[in-house]
């Protein structure tokens, strides 16, 4: 597809799907496609599997519109689709449908092309489709145009049908409030429209986990730029203190976002019976203090003594579910403060003697209302609330239920010791595998200052300019040699011209999407084996699965934590990190005897170019690298440190061009 071809494609996008919804979505899709494929006819239907018909939504044909119609699908060319792949007929195609011919004949059809239309679940509910008058050898230039267009009619028939079920669900629940009304004096006939009241709100709460997991792709782009950025501003040493600790309430307040995100989504999937766990090392110690530092604020806000007593036998690092343990913890300590009116709450962990795992018990004592043991057995049930407390109190009543639920997930039980006016224990033990490993998860990110051994280049693909920039920032902070692309189809051009090290990429893209790159780079022997980190705002296992078969080294979810970031960039590329050496002084600067030993030619041109661009960050990252690769030249590499960090960019390219006149022939 030649460039005046692409721009007239991209146009014919924008003018037919990303600018319409609703009514006008249709027609001007269906005019979109006839056009981009030079066909006279091109239509959209969403199937009726119980009647086995299609309805047309938009028919457009000879630059016409027709009115929206209905047909069987039985022995017509668009119950081929029903198969799940893209049907293609090059010619006489009245010949090869007999049962359609009359119509086929009367629209003038030779050749065909169908796509069908998919649901999350995976059911053919629609198909989009051309016909053209003459022979056609649709290649696959057509098919790609045709993908293109179905996906954007694929997402607004699930649209319309999430539609139709929040109005059903709506008009069901008015008709029930009716009925009730009308019935309440008999109490058979109100049980009765109480159960399908509580059917169709279940209904409504099954839109509502649509929506939910809808929206997560959206919240989580957003949050990508301020979490990531936050992290950026963390490593900045030149901040000062009381700027430090704004940062870190931004970063604070962004993880806080984003578990209540995951945390509404893990509900979604618990009602519908999918919950997942997602394993990893994560911090043990430094998790139990977080919450604890949480729940002391809402403690102290409702004048409440709140304790904390962890086990000198904790460890540091451990494998497991981070965020539903997370969870579970502040789903505990969040009720023990919110149904306590006086006294207090005291939080116990400790590790139980295990030779191979961390058996972690959390023990949460409250000086509550308690709870009768008539409740004990309905407790952790949906919706339900202790009867003892005598205010009101925010929540769901979903807390526990989920609670119980994650614990059972990952192998652990809840056990609950209460008594009317003398409080409640809520207790769990819960086994963790021990994690010896070096890697990020047991280092500060903020101390990285950079890797050993040669520069690395990473090339990074992503349509979001502000999610490149990140990456850039960061990676450059650390001496990598970066460059940005907003397209897949830019990433190969680059790659094909100057392979970097590793590739970023992310999966939804213009053009050409991650999938679709990655698989390019694996079909050709000289990229075969070059490393893929695919990211997404999509963070389902799905999402996961389909980026690793189609060839990706790795995957991240966004927003892209920097731990988890330089950690994959660790392994897939067998970094040795260079952390900063802890100093309450500044070097003072050295004497000029000490100055005058030669350094390593290829570093002292590195560094001259880093300094001519005024890249303070990277020259101190690569100056780090260099005392450990060139240890004979320390003193020379100390100074120029000294100098960078006061930005006297001059200084040291004076200090290097007599490195370079002394080194380089």
């Amino acid at each position: 597809m030649s460039d005046t071809q692409g721009l007239k494609l991209l146009r014919a996008l924008d003018e037919s799907v990303a600018a319409h919804t609703g009514k006008e979505f249709f027609p001007q899709l269906v005019r979109g496609v006839a056009r981009s494929l030079g066909a006279f006819c091109a239509f959209v239907s969403e199937f009726d599997h119980a009647s086995y018909c299609a309805h047309v939504l938009a028919f457009y044909v000879n630059e016409t519109f027709a009115d929206p119609f209905q047909y069987p699908l039985a022995g017509s060319p668009c119950e081929c689709v029903l198969d799940g792949e893209i049907v293609a007929f090059e010619s006489r195609i009245q010949d090869m449908f007999p049962v359609e011919r009359e119509a086929l004949a009367k629209l003038g059809a030779e050749s065909y092309l169908a796509i069908p239309l998919v649901d999350a679940a995976g059911k053919v509910h629609g198909h989009l489709a051309v016909i053209d008058s003459k022979a056609r050898d649709w290649n696959e230039a057509d098919r790609g145009i045709l993908r293109i267009f179905s996906t954007r009619a694929a997402a607004e028939i699930e649209r319309r049908r999430n539609d139709r079920q929040i109005e059903s669900v709506n008009e069901a629940l008015q008709k029930a409030n009716a009925q009730l009304r009308r019935e309440l004096a008999m109490r058979l006939e109100m049980e009765g429209e109480l159960a399908r009241a509580k059917q169709s709100a279940e209904t409504a709460n099954q839109a509502k986990s649509t929506f939910l997991a809808h929206m997560s792709h959206e919240l989580r782009t957003p949050l990508n730029g301020i979490l990531g950025y936050a992290q950026l501003l963390r490593r900045d040493v030149s901040l000062r203190g009381e700027h430090q600790e704004s940062v870190a309430v931004i970063e604070r307040s962004g993880e806080h976002l984003l578990t209540l995100i995951n945390d509404l989504l893990d509900l979604a999937k618990i009602e519908a019976g999918r919950m997942e766990l997602h394993v990893g090392v994560f911090d043990l110690r430094q998790l139990l203090m977080h919450v604890a530092d949480l729940t002391g604020v809402r403690a102290r806000q409702a004048g409440l003594k709140f304790d904390y007593v962890p086990d000198d036998g904790l460890p540091a690092l451990v494998s497991g579910d981070e965020r539903a343990l997370r969870q579970v913890l502040l789903n505990l300590l969040g009720n023990a403060v919110k149904f306590t009116e006086t006294g207090g709450v005291k939080f116990r962990a400790r590790a139980v003697p295990d030779d191979v795992r961390c058996i972690l018990r959390c023990e949460i004592e409250d000086s509550g209302v308690g709870i009768a043991p008539g409740d004990l057995d309905r407790l952790f049930e949906p919706f339900e609330r202790s009867g003892q407390h005598r205010r009101r109190v925010e929540g769901t009543g979903l807390g526990l239920t989920i609670t119980r639920r994650l614990l059972e997930a990952m192998g652990g039980r809840l056990e609950v010791v209460s008594h009317p006016d003398a409080g409640s224990v809520f207790a769990f033990e819960l086994g963790l595998e021990r994690d010896g490993t070096s890697g990020v998860a047991a280092q500060s990110i903020a101390r990285i200052t950079g890797y050993a051994g040669a520069r690395r280049r990473a090339l990074i693909a992503d349509d979001e300019q502000t999610n490149r920039t990140l990456l850039i920032k960061l990676l450059g902070d650390l001496g990598f040699e970066t460059e940005q692309v907003g397209n897949g189809a830019e990433a190969l051009k680059v790659i094909g011209q100057r392979p970097p090290d590793i590739l970023i990429t992310d999966l939804a893209m213009p053009v050409m999407d991650g999938l679709a790159v990655t698989r390019a780079l694996r079909r050709d022997p000289a990229t075969r084996a070059l490393p893929v980190l695919a990211v997404s705002a999509s963070a389902s296992d799905y999402t996961r699965e389909e980026a690793m078969n189609a060839g990706c080294t790795e995957f991240l979810p966004k927003p892209i934590r920097s731990g988890e970031l330089l950690e994959r960039l660790r392994v897939l590329l067998s970094l040795e990190w260079i952390l900063e050496t802890p100093s309450a002084v500044e070097p003072a600067q050295l004497p000029a005897a000490a100055l005058d030993v030669p350094i390593d030619a290829g570093h002292a041109a590195e560094l001259y170019d880093l300094a001519m661009k005024g890249e303070v960050k990277a020259l101190l990252a690569r100056t780090e690298a260099a005392i450990h690769a060139d240890p004979a030249g320390a003193p020379v590499y100390e100074e120029l440190r000294r100098l960078a960090r006061g930005f006297d960019m001059k200084a040291v390219r004076r200090r290097l061009e007599n490195a370079r006149g002394t080194n380089v022939s």
